[in-house]
Formats: C-alpha cells, sequence, structure tokens
C-alpha cells in the first residue's frame, strides 16, 4: 500500500463520520505537517453515503499518500476507532478525530520522541482545548506538564487515563495494540482505552509535553456522540469496572475520580451547561444513574431547581461565560479551506 515513499514508522488514522467541512480542515493540518516526512494518512469513513469521499479524492491529488476506507456497514464509535488504527501498516499509529486540528510541528515531535526511544509501547501528546471554531484557545496544556516524562502505567491511568479518551493523544505501537482482543470494552464508548490499558500492563509509557494537537471543545454539539451523551459519560465507569481485573480496585476508582473532576461531572455547573443544551431535565433528573450518584444531598436540591428551570435563562449564562473566554483566551487562526497552504509538494524518499 505505501510503496517505497511512505513513512514506515508512523502513520495517522482519522475514524471519519459524517462531517466533512471539519475533515478537510484536519486533513489539510496534518497534510502540513506530514508532507516532509511522507507520513500517511488512513480514514476509516462509518458514515452512509458519504460526502467525505469528495473531501479525499480532492486531496489525494495534493498528497497521494492519503488513503480512504468506507466501512460497508455502520460501525458505530468503539469499532470504528478501533478499525481506523488496524488500516495502518506503519510501527506507530497516531489517532486523531476528524474534527480536530495537528499542529504544524506535530509530526515533526512525535517522530523525534519515536526515534530516540526503542520499542516505546504507547506515546502520549499533550493537546489544547480551542473553542467550536477554532478562533480561540481556551486552555494552553490539558497535561500541566513542564517536560516529557516517562510513567507507570498505573501511575498515569489513575492521574491522567481521562485524556486518552481524546483520541489525538494517543500515539500506540501497532504490534501490541492487535494483540489485544478488545470486545470485553466494546460499548463503553472508550475500547480504544481499554485495549492500551491492557497492552500496557507492566509496562511504561511516555508523555510528550508540548501540545500537538488542537481539540475542539464546547456545548454539545460539537461531539459526533451528542445525542447519547449521558451514555457516553457513564461509558467510562463501564470500562473502569472492565479493568479492575488488570489494575485492580484503587486504581480503577482513582481513574473514576480524576475523570469526574475533569469533566466537572459533580458540580451545578455541569448540569446548567447540559440544561442550556437542552440535554438536562427533570426525566434525568430522575432515572439518569449518574445524576443520583453524584449530585447528593443539597446539590440534589439544586439538581431539581436547575431541571425545572427553562434552558433560555442558562443559555444566556452560557453566552456571557463563552464571551469571557474568548476575551481572555489567545487567538489563533483555523486551517484555511485550501489546498494551497500544503506548503510543499509530496516528495520521495522518506521512510
Amino acid at each position: 500500500m505505501l510503496g517505497s515513499t511512505g513513512n514506515k514508522k508512523l502513520g495517522v488514522c482519522i475514524p471519519a463520520y459524517q462531517r466533512p467541512e471539519q475533515l478537510e480542515r484536519c486533513l489539510l493540518s496534518v497534510i502540513e505537517s506530514a508532507h516532509p516526512f511522507n507520513v500517511p494518512i488512513f480514514i476509516a469513513d462509518d458514515a452512509p453515503n458519504s460526502p467525505n469521499r469528495l473531501v479525499v479524492t480532492r486531496l489525494q491529488q495534493h498528497y497521494p499518500l492519503l488513503f480512504y476506507s468506507p466501512n460497508l456497514s455502520r460501525l458505530g464509535l468503539d469499532r470504528n476507532i478501533l478499525h481506523a488504527a488496524n488500516l495502518c501498516p506503519c510501527e506507530y499509529v497516531w489517532l486523531l478525530g476528524e474534527d480536530d486540528r495537528m499542529e504544524p510541528t506535530g509530526i515533526a515531535n512525535v517522530l523525534d520522541v519515536l526515534s530516540k526511544a526503542t520499542n516505546l509501547p504507547f506515546l502520549v501528546v499533550n493537546y489544547r482545548y480551542v473553542d467550536p471554531t477554532v478562533e480561540t484557545v481556551l486552555c494552553e496544556k490539558v497535561l500541566p506538564l513542564e517536560r516529557d516524562t516517562a510513567m507507570e502505567a498505573p501511575t498515569f491511568f489513575r492521574q491522567y487515563g481521562w485524556t486518552i479518551g481524546f483520541i489525538g493523544s494517543c500515539v500506540l505501537r501497532t504490534e501490541l495494540f492487535r494483540k489485544v482482543d478488545p470486545e470485553r470494552y466494546i460499548g463503553t464508548y472508550y475500547a480504544h482505552v481499554g485495549v492500551i490499558m491492557e497492552m500496557l500492563v507492566g509496562k511504561t509509557l511516555f508523555v510528550l509535553a508540548e501540545p500537538v494537537v488542537r481539540n475542539r471543545v464546547g456545548s454539545a454539539e460539537v461531539f459526533s456522540w451528542s445525542d447519547r451523551y449521558w451514555e457516553v459519560f457513564r461509558g467510562w465507569n463501564e470500562l473502569t469496572d472492565r479493568l479492575k481485573p488488570l489494575y485492580g480496585p484503587e486504581v480503577c476508582r482513582d481513574a473514576c475520580t480524576s475523570f469526574c473532576k475533569a469533566m466537572g461531572i459533580g458540580t451545578l455547573r455541569f448540569l446548567c451547561a447540559r440544561r442550556a443544551e437542552r440535554l438536562y431535565n427533570i426525566k434525568y433528573f430522575i432515572k439518569e444513574p449518574l445524576i443520583r450518584s453524584h449530585w447528593k444531598g443539597l446539590k440534589r436540591v439544586a439538581a431539581f431547581s436547575i431541571a425545572l428551570t427553562p434552558p433560555l435563562i442558562f443559555c444566556f449564562g452560557r453566552y456571557l461565560w463563552n464571551r469571557r473566554r474568548k476575551r481572555h483566551g489567545r487567538p489563533i487562526q483555523d486551517v484555511n479551506l485550501s489546498p494551497q497552504r500544503i506548503s510543499a509538494p509530496y516528495e520521495e524518499g522518506h521512510s
């Protein structure tokens, strides 16, 4: 597939759905970073009658190492991420969401780490939070690390395991990844995390401190899984339950605690945001297991009040909050929808 020209060390794999404009911007950012090293890019398209094919076909004229694989039937979130990783014949796979952006130095930085390491099982790359329009940096570093760091797997999982729920942070050794049976993790919405943590038992991973990916965050419509919002958040608890035989109850409990803290689960602000998005109401207050387990005592009384308050009030509050964040965030520029931004043509000879 790669011939003699494609990079054998690293490939980028993107599970795609039905957001062609986001996919195009993502691909352009990856191509700019990848083309000096001839790093191949693989797209696993899980969208029926997909407009993504036109995007990929157009960009293949500028970057031949772009490979498109439409799924014959819908795989769903977990299986499509795993399928995307399995498309790549390279030694390492870098997963990336279709609506995220790679920094121009991303590929160079990752290849530098991989060239210095011997049989590194897993590399976590740091990332930034940006607003939905990719015009403002909301958080410069998701992982608060000042230097590149090696970490034992249990230590990483209990403190920072939640960060690899974002697939763009994951650079994994394909040989190890494919040795793990993913079936026990399917349905958690974090199957890739389960496979990664299982393959890391007894191993040391490495964390790249410099952010090399921009992760779009904001209201629920930013995410391809917004219609399963509560299921996805519950899925982390299910994942950690399935990892208990490998990491023990204490580590998995801490991994759940750090996940909830990072996501704001248990806070009133979290419920206010969900009410603004119309993803929280009295039905969820009564029936949703996460609400019953994380909002107790006076917080439960407040949760009841939020469920009955008109969403418009919280929409206005969110508008003011977003304006404040935008005012204090660092302005940036999104990828221009033109392949002409690729600063040099495809070159042969890098491997």
